[in-house]
């Protein structure tokens, strides 16, 4: 018996079932409402994974007239378990693992779109159509009876592959396909689509890499594989702009879930039943992701991986990672970092942070094993230090980079740089200087900002005096000894110098003490505490957006340090241009790079 006679056999099987429980279709036509809204956006992609699944090379889109659309692929012609699959709900002819759709739901999703669907495909064409099944079950209302269920106009055809017609129920369904939804696929090379202008989709598989074309523009992808798992890492600009700056978790399809940094994660996951989002709490889902972050710490610590320095670089341009682990909600983003963190706690990176830029041949000197170069560039400081933060990654301090480098082989101005922040470094710690520090030519010479600070910054500075001139009593860490509150000890110390404030912190007001500063101008001064110049500190949302106003002539005056070590600095973070981080869990703005434009008071 040829599949045509099969079919019409199974349409009558399924008049027979109408007429033993009627209540039944008019529960399937409820299902399948439901499943239409719920996969409205996803039509594309179930008929994409339904073409994969039939070993597709080729679809092809278009629109023969107005109000029709026409999926056509290459792939094995349809058999008669095929058919009862599209027939019948929630049955498949798929294995889950083994096929990317395994529901046999998929089909069932066009009915978001359609009003009549013809299928060709292995010998036979047939019709699913609401207004032919209610004239052959004799019903009153379209609505009691389901549109995939009943093959109506049983013919057959010498169509090879699979044909679907669309009649439409919508004007303009939005069927446009992501690059990346062909990065996981096993058959499916070719794209085409004629539905507005002619454009493909083609993509190249060859061994650990994916090319994506996409109308002109293309794009590479590295790819690396586990036991359940595929991570695809992009490698140029055009790749990075379609994975997106978050990435995208997909179950072999993209899904609405983000990684938190450019990549594409693919795997047998959970998905709820829209199959947009994936279950979070589903140990399939958790497996895939730890896969996923395993592959990733494999690159990022292996300096001879052919990617290692364009992982470490979408690292560097994420999103700030601690956004993700410090959120309120779990997510995909957050279970990733996690992960990644364990694993690189395990098996640590073989090189570490360094608390200050090097140039190239410094890194090489310091780890000879190799490191990213792009880890110590000064661009991207602050994207490193909260790599550091979220990661646990290790850090050298400024002595150990001063230990392993030897200043008699470095530029005359590299050594300058050193020299200072070492000098400023042992100032700063109260001790003095080692010989490997003198080495450098460091002799106590005090770090010299003023170059990075803004001129309204330098008019409020306090005029200085030579330790000469400060008696026991006169210095910074004298008051905040006696005082301990830096609050007080800071307005108390800057009125014995000649400045005018009072202590309003009490009062709310965004701000610490305000009055003239010693040349006799208005300012509100906000006060900070920090450890030393590595350390970051925070302002509120209410004292940030007092800074940005404008309103008042607003500063900055960081101590660092305590007791007999404390130092202080003033700081213009409107004149200076900085740009802080938002901590959106606790509401703050962090400043991370202020020591670059601050102004030493002495």
């Amino acid at each position: 018996m040829n599949l045509a006679k099969r079919t019409s056999s199974l349409a009558d099987a399924l008049v027979r079932e109408y007429f033993q429980a009627p209540n039944l279709f008019g529960e399937i036509a409820r299902i399948e409402t439901m499943l239409a809204d719920t996969y409205r956006n996803r039509v594309q992609y179930e008929l994409l994974q339904n073409s994969d699944d039939a070993g597709s090379t080729t679809v092809h889109i278009s629109r023969p007239r107005l109000g029709m659309l026409r999926w056509e692929n290459n792939g094995r012609d349809m058999t008669e378990q095929d058919v009862e699959a599209l027939c019948r709900s929630a049955t498949s002819a798929k294995s889950r693992g083994e096929d990317i759709g395994y529901r046999g739901i998929g089909f069932k999703s066009i009915a978001a779109i359609a009003s009549k669907i013809d299928v060709e495909s292995g010998g036979v064409k047939f019709t699913f159509d609401r207004r032919s099944t209610v004239k052959l079950l004799g019903v009153d209302t379209q609505a009691s009876v389901p549109l995939v269920r009943i093959p109506t106009d049983v013919a057959t055809s010498n169509f090879r592959g699979a044909r679907f017609s669309i009649e439409l129920s919508v004007a303009e369904p939005d069927l446009r396909i992501d690059p990346t939804a062909l990065l996981f696929l096993r058959s499916v090379e070719r794209v085409e689509s004629s539905l507005e202008e002619t454009s493909s989709i083609v993509m190249t598989r060859t061994s650990g890499r994916v090319k994506l074309s996409d109308d002109g523009a293309s794009g590479e992808f590295a790819l690396l594989e586990a036991t359940g798992a595929q991570l695809a890492i992009p490698l140029d600009p055009w790749a990075r702009k379609i994975a997106g700056p978050a990435g995208r978790l997909a179950c072999f399809l993209p899904l609405d879930e983000s990684m938190g940094l450019p990549i594409v994660l693919s795997g047998d996951i959970a998905t709820d039943p829209s199959r947009t989002n994936a279950i979070l709490d589903d140990a399939s889902t958790k497996k895939v992701i730890a896969a996923g972050a395993e592959l990733f710490a494999e690159v990022i610590r292996n300096p001879y991986h052919p990617i290692f320095d364009v992982a470490w670089q979408l690292l560097l341009e994420a999103p700030d990672p601690r956004a993700a682990l410090l959120g309120s909600m779990e997510s995909v983003a957050s279970i990733f970092f996690r992960y990644l963190r364990e694993n690189l706690s395990n098996v640590p990176i073989p090189f570490a942070i360094a608390p200050v830029s090097l140039v190239d041949a410094e890194t090489e000197v310091l780890f000879p094993g190799g490191a990213p170069n792009v880890l110590y560039a000064s661009q991207n400081r602050v994207a490193v230090r909260a790599l550091k933060a979220a990661l646990n990654l290790p850090e050298l301090s400024l002595e150990d980079v001063a230990g392993r480098l030897n200043p008699e082989a470095m530029p005359l101005d590299r050594r300058s740089y050193f020299a200072k922040l070492l000098a400023e470094n042992a100032r700063l710690r109260g001790r003095q200087m080692t010989s490997i520090e003198l080495a450098f030519g460091a002799h106590g010479e005090s770090l010299d900002v003023e170059n990075n600070v803004h001129m309204s910054v330098k008019s409020a500075t306090v005029n200085a005096r030579t330790s000469a001139d400060v008696d026991a009593t006169g210095g910074l860490p004298y008051f905040v000894e006696r005082w301990r509150a830096i609050e007080v000890a800071v307005v108390e110390w800057l009125n014995s110098r000649g400045w005018s404030l009072t202590d309003v912190s009490k009062q709310n007001l965004g701000y610490d003490a305000e009055g003239l500063d010693g040349a006799g101008r208005a300012v509100c001064l906000e006060i900070k505490k920090t450890d030393g110049l590595d350390s970051s500190f925070a302002l509120t949302t209410n004292e940030w957006a007092l800074a940005q106003s404008g309103t008042k002539s607003f500063l900055l005056a960081v101590v660092i340090g305590d007791g007999r070590r404390s130092r202080m600095a003033l700081l213009d973070p409107i004149g200076a241009k900085m740009e802080p981080i938002r901590v959106a869990r606790q509401w703050e703005w962090r400043f991370e790079n202020w020591s670059e434009h601050a102004l030493w008071v002495q």
